[in-house]
C-alpha cells in the first residue's frame, strides 16, 4: 500500500466520504503552499540567470532558441521561443484577393461554428448539413466537494 492509495495505513477505499473530503482538503492546502513556494523559487532563479541566457543567445547571433550555460558554478538550460502572431483581418483580405486553390495551399484553415450561431439556424437544409459536420463529446464527470449543507 502506498501513500497515494492509503491514509495513515488505511486504504482510501475504506474511508468515509467525510474522511476523504477532509484528507483531500488538507492535501490540497499542502500542495498549494508548496506549489506557490516552488513557483516563487523558480521565478527568482529565472530572474537571476535569464540575463545570462539572453546574452548567450545574442552572442550566438540569435534572438530565440535554447542555450545551455553556467552561472554560479551550476549548469542551466534556457529557452526563448519565437512567437508569431498574425493579424486575422489582414490575412482575410489577402486570402480574398487570391484564387481558392492558392488560399488552401497557403493558409491553415479550420472552420467551426459558435454554438450560439448554430442554435440560431432555422433553415432545415443548412441545419442538416451542419449536423452532419458536428460532433458532440461529453467530457468525464468531475466532482468536487462544495459544503456540508445538503
Amino acid at each position: 500500500m502506498t501513500e497515494e492509495t492509503s491514509l495513515g495505513g488505511v486504504p482510501l477505499s475504506k474511508l468515509s466520504l467525510a474522511e476523504l473530503v477532509n484528507a483531500q482538503q488538507g492535501a490540497q492546502a499542502l500542495a498549494d503552499r508548496y506549489e506557490s513556494r516552488v513557483l516563487a523559487i523558480a521565478d527568482e532563479i529565472n530572474r537571476r540567470v535569464s540575463p545570462t541566457a539572453t546574452n548567450g543567445l545574442q552572442h550566438q547571433g540569435k534572438d530565440y532558441g535554447t542555450i545551455t550555460f553556467e552561472s554560479g558554478g551550476l549548469k542551466f538550460r534556457g529557452t526563448a521561443r519565437k512567437e508569431v502572431k498574425w493579424n486575422s483581418e489582414s490575412l482575410r483580405a489577402i486570402a480574398a484577393s487570391l484564387p481558392w486553390s492558392r488560399v488552401v495551399e497557403l493558409f491553415k484553415i479550420e472552420f467551426s461554428v459558435p454554438e450560439k450561431s448554430y442554435a440560431a439556424v432555422i433553415d432545415p437544409d443548412l441545419l442538416a448539413k451542419l449536423d452532419a459536420a458536428r460532433t458532440t463529446k461529453i467530457g468525464a464527470m468531475k466532482v468536487s466537494y462544495v459544503g456540508d449543507d445538503v
